[in-house]
Formats: C-alpha cells, sequence, structure tokens
C-alpha cells in the first residue's frame, strides 16, 4: 500500500510531470478517488504530490537511514521549494496525506504547519493529516 499526499490550493498549480526515467519530486492531476479527496479541502484545485518513487512513499522517513533518509529529505525540499513558488504569488496551500484507500476518512491530525516547519529533517507527514500551509 502506497503513501499518498495531496496538495489544494485556491488557484490552479502547476503541474510537475513524472519522469521514469529521472525519479525526482512531481505533482500530477488527481485521477481516481476524487469525490473522497475533495472533500478533504476547502480550495478546489488538487494535485497529487509524488515523491522519487513517484508515489507518496517517498515521504515517509520512519526506518530510514543513511543516503535513504537523504533521499527522502530531498523529496520534502522538493515540496518547500514548489509550495513557496506559489505562496509567493499569494496562493492559498492545504494539504493531505494519508495511506492509500483512506482517502475519504476524517483526518486524525489537523495542523498550522509553516514552509520552515515541513523542510524540518524532524518533520513527516502523518497519516491521516490534514496541514493548512501558513
Amino acid at each position: 500500500m502506497c503513501f499518498a499526499v495531496y496538495l489544494a490550493s485556491d488557484v490552479p498549480p502547476p503541474l510537475v510531470r513524472w519522469i521514469e526515467t529521472e525519479p525526482r519530486f512531481n505533482a500530477v492531476s488527481i485521477t481516481a478517488n476524487k469525490k473522497l479527496i475533495k472533500k478533504q479541502f476547502l480550495h478546489p484545485y488538487i494535485v497529487y504530490a509524488g515523491s522519487h518513487e513517484g508515489c507518496g512513499c517517498g515521504f515517509v522517513k520512519d526506518g530510514e537511514t543513511g543516503d535513504d533518509l537523504a533521499l527522502v529529505q530531498t523529496n520534502y525540499d522538493a515540496l518547500v521549494l514548489y509550495l513557496s513558488e506559489q505562496m509567493a504569488t499569494g496562493a492559498k496551500i492545504e494539504i493531505f496525506s494519508c495511506w492509500e484507500g483512506e482517502q475519504g476518512a476524517a483526518p486524525e491530525t489537523k495542523e498550522k504547519i509553516t514552509l520552515d516547519k515541513l523542510g524540518t529533517k524532524e518533520f513527516e507527514f502523518q497519516i491521516k493529516a490534514y496541514y493548512e500551509v501558513a
């Protein structure tokens, strides 16, 4: 089962294509579970945030060490850059993270988060969590 990270905005977020030969952070249109995912957010424009693994599993730090942990942190760093570019234009951002199949579950965690905190080595997305990026 894969980890999923969804981003919502009040303006259409830019898409970042997944390139299999150059695995890295990506932001793609949602294709499945749209109704379930949309109910998690106030904002209408939603993308799926993927990692070097293609899915959101590359945002899971638990159990990772050394080079593998550094690679996961690279995904967070790319996400922070992606969000900071949008927020610089005034966009409002929300994030929902969960295991695949739990898109319709009520969040167990709701938190306001800054980009600085999101980019720290200590931060890791929680399961069934909603974040308002401030």
